[in-house]
């Protein structure tokens, strides 16, 4: 029995260790995740702006536009 209880008491012991890092971990994948949305409209927002030029304006084109959306 008192093995028994030393066990459950280093297991729990260990848990509480554990926990407060898998804690951060997660905080740091969850902000990490975060920064997926600013990324991404970043990374269209030179590709839209141009499409809804180049509809608007069919003929004309202007090439810094061009080379930010490539």
């Amino acid at each position: 029995m008192i093995n028994n209880a030393t066990r459950v008491c280093m297991a729990v012991g260990m848990l509480d260790r554990l926990h407060p890092s898998d804690t951060r971990a997660d905080m740091k994948a969850l902000t990490r995740w975060g920064y997926y949305p600013l990324i991404l409209i970043g990374s269209w927002a030179f590709c839209t702006i141009n499409r809804i030029h180049d509809f608007i304006e069919s003929g004309h084109k202007i090439f810094g536009s061009h080379f930010l959306d490539v």
